[in-house]
């Protein structure tokens, strides 16, 4: 099978391109990329795929892509489209540019799988289906794929514009995708502007983690290696032609407050290092974002009922976290490529 993957430089394009080499099924992989700030792969990337610099909102880039394969003797049996900008707080300063890569990007490839007549497997978002409820005995409302999107966020609005899209070119043009909504991911190699990477940086410079309204905000969280392994799944099952406009949840195992995260960070610093305990929370309160939701939680019972597995790392188990510690111990160690980055103040 030949796979084209858009945006596979990025945090979950890095990791899916290498489980993707891993997969017998795996003929060829070639990635489409721009390669701006966030793309943290770009070196890995580079010696396992056929590297194509472009830029998805572009069709003149998007088409040469794909046609570069097919004239290299490998047409493309499937396109994974992950190219996003996915920072919340990014999109918040730029709205307008936010939506133009999400909803215009991906209505742009959308359009040439579907006159290439290629099967479309589009990586969105949790975040598309708006706040869970959070019940007073703590636990919170699961969102299922039939339910409603309520975005609240420029992200996660052009996210769902970007499925409409896609579902607007199936029944138009006969376009066959699916769609996959995942939770938060966690692993190696994410650009130094979320949550993970800024705290297991600030923590091991002896710095309190700032956390928007104080990180009440809850969480779900699945290793990006499973969430890789979860696209796969589905992807493979649209070309065999099983599917047809079919969703899935990628539910991670488990929820946390941002805040119960960073302290379980900070307690296996102090531990692997035998520091002494602290007196005050490793995490001090900053300014909220506007529109932030409180919890988001997805159901992953329909993959899980179609495919046999669901993800089952724990981020809050203690391997897990002194992997990211390690994997986070400074920028260098974090970003490869040839641009600079403003450590955390």
């Amino acid at each position: 099978m030949n796979i084209l993957v858009t945006g596979g430089c990025g945090f979950i394009g890095q990791h899916l391109v290498e489980r993707l080499a891993l997969n017998p099924r795996t003929a060829s992989i070639w990635v489409l990329d721009a390669l701006d700030k966030t793309a943290t792969g770009k070196a890995r990337v580079s010696e396992i795929a056929k590297l194509v610099i472009g830029n998805v909102c572009e069709p003149n880039d998007v088409n040469t892509a794909i046609v570069s394969a097919y004239s290299n003797g490998t047409p493309i049996d499937l396109v994974m489209h992950l190219a996003a900008q996915s920072h919340v707080d990014e999109s918040l300063k730029d709205s307008s540019g936010t939506m133009y890569v999400n909803a215009v990007g991906t209505q742009v490839v959308a359009t040439a799988c579907s006159y290439h007549k290629i099967p479309l497997l589009y990586c969105s978002t949790d975040e598309v289906y708006g706040p869970s409820v959070i019940f007073e005995n703590g636990t919170t409302e699961k969102k299922g794929e039939g339910d409603v999107l309520y975005p609240s966020s420029p992200y996660s609005a052009g996210k769902a514009a970007g499925e409409l899209a896609i579902r607007a070119e199936g029944r138009s043009f006969g376009l066959q995708f699916a769609i996959t909504r995942g939770c938060n991911s966690f692993g190696p190699n994410q650009f130094p502007e979320k949550l993970i990477p800024i705290a297991c940086q600030a923590l091991q410079s002896n710095k309190k983690v700032p956390l928007h309204g104080g990180g009440s905000q809850i969480r779900q969280w699945v290793h990006v290696s499973e969430f890789a392994d979860t696209l796969i799944a589905v992807g493979f099952k649209l070309v065999s032609g099983a599917l047809q406009h079919d969703t899935y949840n990628i539910a991670g195992p488990t929820s946390a407050t941002v805040k119960d995260l960073v302290e379980n960070l900070a307690c296996t610093l102090i531990k692997t290092k035998n520091l002494p305990a602290p007196n005050t929370p490793a995490w001090k309160a900053v300014g909220d974002r506007p529109g932030q939701d409180e919890a988001y939680h997805v159901c992953g019972d329909r993959f899980f009922k179609e495919f046999g597995w669901r993800p089952k790392r724990n981020i809050l188990d203690e391997y897990e976290l002194s992997a990211l510690l390690q994997s986070y111990k400074n920028i260098e160690s974090v970003y490869v490529s040839n641009y600079t980055v403003t450590p955390i103040a």
